[in-house]
């Protein structure tokens, strides 16, 4: 048995950290640029949400980099005592008990978070997006199917301002109980509505089904990782699937097909599958497809696929579990191959490699 502290990191270089801005001003600072926000402005506002969803009432405090660099080196603790039984934990105060318990019973939801390099590059995507509020008559409504840290949400909200909707929803519909934690960083931001739902079922979206309302924008994170099959929607019987990217879209477009129109955009715009089953397969096989709004991210091809299935009779595979594996995801109308999204920003220095943090997108630590 070894016992260990909590080792500190730096985690950022210390001139990228903005010392002098809270969060609420970044956001409001991002909101009034005319011109792209930049790897460094959008690193700010991530690594300041952190910080703000264990501490809600550090929206409006100034936040140093010391406090950085103490909760990112907890999480990377966290994941080294998780992956090693033999550590024995000593010496530590009731509030890092605390949040290593909280961490513990919300990584998931904290995943996206910790994982800053590979979160940056899906934040900028976002929130730079040019969108025409003549489209929607000026009104925005974006949804967020359970994304569980909320991120996307806030990327959303500043892309809305910094298009000039004068009209703005943003929904954000979660099952996940971690929810009712940051219930104060809403309160303080102000800048969504939570609807707590299953985002799987149709009759969830009732609210848009039976109105006129065109939807501006839509953020479905849940997609697993490369090596990670998605869990058919025919297949999946378990009820609270993490990743359920093709029952969320499943759900939305069986219910809002007229309030999804061509203007309409989505995060991710795209993402290629490989038809497999065998996981290794993800790189070099030929059997690949494009999922996408057009095709309604899966809906519409699906019956090929099953007609395809029964013709070479797969069935003693796939009438089981269906391997569909994710593998790149379009970001600035780029495929970029999933797992290594984080690779720009950690070989640029910006963002330093903690030993035993976990990727969102990849189980092997950096």
């Amino acid at each position: 048995m070894l016992s260990q502290k909590i080792e500190i990191f730096q985690v950022i270089e210390d001139w990228i950290i903005s010392k002098k801005t809270t969060l609420k001003e970044d956001i409001i600072n991002a909101i009034r640029k005319n011109s792209p926000l930049t790897d460094n402005e959008i690193i700010n506002i991530v690594v300041k949400y952190f910080v703000s969803y264990l501490y809600p009432d550090k929206i409006n405090q100034q936040i140093s980099e010391i406090d950085i660099n103490y909760l990112y080196s907890l999480t990377n603790f966290f994941f080294k005592i998780s992956k090693n039984s033999w550590i024995v934990i000593e010496n530590l105060t009731k509030e890092e008990i605390s949040l290593l318990d909280f961490i513990q019973k919300n990584w998931y939801s904290l995943s996206m978070l910790w994982d800053i390099a590979a979160t940056v590059e899906l934040f900028k995507e976002i929130v730079n997006k040019e969108i025409s509020p003549i489209w929607f008559n000026y009104e925005y409504l974006w949804l967020d199917l359970w994304t569980w840290s909320w991120i996307l949400l806030l990327a959303q909200y500043i892309q809305a301002n910094r298009n000039w909707f004068e009209c703005i929803s943003n929904y954000w519909i979660e099952i996940s109980l971690s929810s009712f934690r940051t219930k104060n960083l809403v309160d303080c931001l102000l800048f969504w509505e939570i609807r707590s739902w299953n985002t799987t079922r149709e009759e969830t979206y009732n609210f848009l089904k039976y109105s006129d309302w065109q939807i501006t924008h839509v953020s479905n994170e849940t997609i697993p990782t490369v090596w990670i099959s998605f869990w058919h929607y025919l297949v999946n019987k378990a009820p609270h699937n993490p990743d359920p990217f093709i029952e969320n879209n499943k759900a939305l477009f069986s219910a809002c097909k007229w309030n999804i129109t061509d203007a309409t955009r989505f995060f991710p715009e795209k993402i290629r599958v490989v038809l497999s089953g065998n996981p290794k397969d993800v790189i070099d096989n030929s059997n690949k497809m494009i999922i996408e709004k057009w095709n309604e991210f899966w809906i519409a091809v699906f019956k090929d696929l099953e007609d395809k299935i029964k013709k070479e009779k797969w069935n003693d595979v796939f009438s089981i579990n269906p391997f569909i594996f994710p593998t790149w995801i379009e970001i600035w109308w780029k495929i970029n191959r999933q797992d290594d999204i984080w690779k720009r920003l950690i070989e640029s220095w910006k963002i330093k490699q903690l030993p035993d943090w976990r990727k969102r997108w990849n189980n092997i630590n950096y």
